[in-house]
């Protein structure tokens, strides 16, 4: 048991330590999904603005709202909410789909997970970084303090995003059924949560957004950014909830890592 354990642990550190491997994996699939197109990953925040501006102008007044207050909010929430998703849905997928890889090739099972987390991190930075400026532009200024919290925020999400990873990626990879499963559940609560919608009315939703981990998720950072009133429970709810997955994802990997092959 401890030369396993140890044997896990030299497989997330060598992993980590192979960044290279994982930034090459990472951009050549941004470039491939973009080849031949004319302004390439700049469809990541195109498709950002045009989806928050169309719902922007649909709900604004629905929720009484100016546009320049609830255009930032949309578009912040898009993009936040697109990296939770991305993380969660393609995590399924993490090992299945790089069969022949992990077959083919010696290295760090875990350089996988890091791939994945690094590539929607690199989406999301192609993304914020337009929407930022105009957000900044309607704000009438950049918050630096803001973007300091933002950027913690960010980073605690990442953390659970990578251990929640390393725990579908090796469920997926044995139960694929669950694959879809994920899916749909993540389609579900992207209504059951504040992306664009608003709090405030008490009804029983609001009540039990407050149990949505992705809710607070959305609070640590969007909130940050947009002076929204937040309270202290969503970042101990956020490290609470590393201090949970970061064992379960350390033990699964532990005790299944090795047949993942056999099951992919």
């Amino acid at each position: 048991m401890p030369n396993t354990l140890i044997r896990t642990y030299r497989d997330l550190w060598n992993g980590f330590q192979r960044y290279q491997l994982w930034h090459h994996l990472a951009a050549s699939e941004i470039k491939l999904r973009y080849r031949q197109t004319l302004i390439g990953p700049l469809w990541f925040p195109l498709s950002i603005l045009i989806f928050s501006g169309g719902l922007s102008l649909v709900f604004a007044e629905f929720f009484d709202q100016r546009f320049e207050r609830y255009f930032p909010y949309v578009a912040l929430g898009l993009t936040v909410w697109g990296l939770m998703s991305r993380i969660i849905v393609e995590s399924c997928r993490a090992f299945t789909a790089y069969g022949g890889i992990i077959h083919q090739i010696k290295a760090p099972l875990s350089i996988h997970i890091y791939r994945l987390i690094y590539r929607n991190l690199l989406i999301f930075l192609h993304e914020f970084s337009v929407v930022y400026v105009l957000i900044a532009i309607l704000q009438g200024g950049i918050d630096f303090v803001g973007i300091l919290y933002f950027a913690a925020g960010i980073a605690l999400l990442l953390l659970n995003g990578f251990c929640i990873a390393i725990i579908f990626a090796i469920i997926c990879a044995r139960f694929r059924d669950l694959t879809h499963i994920v899916d749909l559940t993540m389609r579900f609560m992207f209504f059951m949560t504040p992306v664009f919608w608003l709090l405030g009315k008490n009804t029983w939703r609001d009540q039990l957004t407050y149990f949505n981990p992705l809710f607070h998720a959305l609070e640590i950072t969007r909130g940050s950014l947009l002076d929204i009133e937040t309270t202290s429970d969503s970042w101990l709810i956020m490290l609470a909830s590393l201090a949970v997955l970061f064992p379960v994802a350390l033990g699964l990997f532990w005790r299944y890592r090795r047949l993942v092959p056999m099951w992919i």
